[in-house]
């Protein structure tokens, strides 16, 4: 059951990767294959001995401009994200039983 759950969900991540994008299916797109990423590492890690890890969030700045005319164009206010650093694995609180 778990590597059919993994595999539809390396697919569905896969089919919205190759959409066309606007940013929000961008972020949609980010969101759900850091999602999946998540559920494969969680369910791959088994055993008693095993450390769980967990992945960041990639630092990233983020800048918004206001609506703008430019000539005879009405531009939309709008936010721009600027990726400064990767997402990293570190090791999860151990939880108690």
């Amino acid at each position: 059951m778990k590597q059919k759950m993994m595999v539809a969900c390396l697919i569905l991540s896969a089919v919205s990767a190759s959409s066309c994008a606007t940013l929000q299916k961008s972020v949609l797109t980010g969101s759900s294959v850091g999602m999946t990423a998540r559920v494969v590492a969680s369910t791959a890690i088994t055993g008693g001995g095993a450390q769980n890890f967990q992945l960041s969030a990639p630092d990233v700045d983020k800048e918004c401009f206001d609506w703008e005319v430019r000539g005879n164009q009405l531009v939309q206010q709008h936010c721009i994200w600027t990726i400064r650093g990767n997402a990293t694995w570190s090791p999860s609180p151990r939880r108690r039983k």
